[in-house]
């Protein structure tokens, strides 16, 4: 790959979307989880067991845990969510149990907080954005998301029916809805969807 090349993807904003969004959301569950402490990261882990045994084997665990912290962090009782979420319905069923339940703790997918730099990624607990060693990082990994999605959306306002990805093209009508275009733009990016795919 040529030097010109591996620039232009490292300031490409619909290339770094993605891994920036899963840096910020992995580094707000990692804050949380410090936050918490290992006394309480322990007790959420022997709770998974207690209440559904295998749990902290399951695919999505990781997810489901630090999600948990999350909870925590932003004053719930982590333990007593999980539990809650276990006993509510059947879980046997499912393909990967941590999966379902990380979706029961709240569908919405904004884990019971404020929605972050977007729509599925949770805010900043105060708690963790007071610590020192955090606040700053997590602002930074934040401004970062908010960088690459201003970047596209900029973008996009210079899209034509010939400049336009493929799929893009049907919304790009006498009165395009930039908005709705970007928001596809953004969750396709942030989602690493391949450019050539032609469903919205």
């Amino acid at each position: 790959v040529s030097a010109h090349s591996t620039l232009a993807e490292a300031d490409d904003p619909y290339l770094n979307l993605s891994p920036a969004a899963r840096a910020y959301d992995y580094s707000v569950a990692t804050g949380s989880e410090v936050h918490l402490g290992p006394e309480a990261m322990a007790a959420i882990d022997v709770a998974a067991e207690q209440e559904a045994p295998g749990l902290t084997d399951e695919p999505a665990w990781p997810t489901l845990r630090g999600h948990l912290a999350i909870l925590g962090a932003h004053g719930r009782d982590p333990v007593e969510a999980l539990r809650s979420a276990v006993r509510s319905r059947e879980l046997d069923t499912a393909l990967d149990r941590a999966a379902v339940l990380d979706w029961r703790l709240d569908p919405s997918g904004k884990h019971s907080s404020a929605p972050g730099p977007l729509p599925w990624l949770p805010a900043i607990p105060t708690a963790v954005h007071d610590l020192p060693e955090w606040g700053a990082y997590l602002d930074a990994r934040e401004e970062l998301v908010a960088a690459h999605c201003a970047r596209i959306a900029d973008h996009i306002q210079t899209w034509t029916p010939t400049t336009a990805p493929v799929w893009a093209r049907p919304f790009l009508t006498d009165e395009p809805d930039r908005g709705l275009l970007t928001d596809l733009a953004v969750f396709r990016a942030a989602h690493d969807v391949d450019p050539a795919d032609r469903r919205p």
